[in-house]
């Protein structure tokens, strides 16, 4: 498996987001969306990047010192994987 399938990174809000690469990955999103969807009762949004790593789609703590944040544009959103039936608009 190349680290393509096997990255992804965790956007949050208040701070800088968190990159990692794992065997395991389809198995934690697949975690992270249940809880978070049970937690917050929406969507943990997922987006489907096409490019050959992540680094330019997330927001490093120097970045975020800059106020500059690196998340996926919307039209890359994967409503495809949502767990919850909710408005499009709403995530």
């Amino acid at each position: 498996m190349d680290n393509k399938k096997k990255e992804f990174t965790l956007h949050l809000p208040e701070t800088y987001d968190y990159r990692f690469i794992s065997d395991k990955r389809e198995i934690i999103i697949k975690v992270l969306q249940k809880s978070f969807s049970e937690i917050a009762k929406k969507n943990l949004a997922i987006y489907d990047i096409p490019e050959k790593n992540l680094k330019g789609f997330t927001t490093t703590e120097k970045d975020k010192k800059r106020n500059v944040d690196r998340n996926p544009p919307p039209n890359f959103r994967n409503f495809s994987t949502d767990l919850l039936k909710e408005d499009a608009t709403t995530t």
